[in-house]
């Protein structure tokens, strides 16, 4: 497999929130690994993506949503839909969260992460009629939206 790039998508109308850890990419030896050691605050968030004074990560791009460092994981804040600053000081918009790596990486590779989600993610507007992807999805090999791989877990339709 070609991993395009690495992502990591959560969708969640409730307000819970999710924890990244240990993050590696790996073939036969380590090409990439975050392990999100450092002083905890914000690490990147959107506003960085779309504004050139944003807090920018020189692995992380962040096209929705804020990526903060609490106790050496990396969080994505109390999550909610609305417009972060900056600094992410009133809003995180984690309620739909994109992480993607800047860096590619060819040939054969072994992504490794823990995930935790920090509440059960629930939309009552999900049923069995409905195609309801709120949950959490891990983009393998993103190219397009219609070209990638991904596993989803802890979905709202279950």
């Amino acid at each position: 497999m070609k991993l395009e790039s690495s992502n990591v998508r959560l969708r969640d109308k409730t307000a819970g929130s999710a924890r990244l850890c240990n993050f590696a990419v790996s073939g036969s030896n380590t090409l990439f690994q975050d392990t999100f050691t450092g002083a905890d605050g914000l690490i990147t968030n959107e506003y960085a993506h779309w504004n050139s004074d944003g807090i920018n990560s020189p692995d992380w791009d962040m096209t929705s949503g804020s990526l903060f460092r609490q106790s050496n994981a990396a969080w994505t804040g109390v999550q909610d839909s609305c417009t972060p600053d900056k600094f992410s000081s009133s809003c995180t918009d984690s309620n739909v969260f994109r992480l993607n790596t800047f860096r590619t990486f060819a040939g054969n590779v072994k992504v490794s992460l823990a995930l935790k989600n920090n509440s059960d993610i629930h939309d009552f507007n999900c049923n069995s009629n409905d195609t309801c992807w709120h949950g959490v999805h891990i983009w393998m090999r993103y190219q397009t939206q219609y070209d990638l791989y991904y596993v989803s877990i802890n979905r709202a339709d279950n």
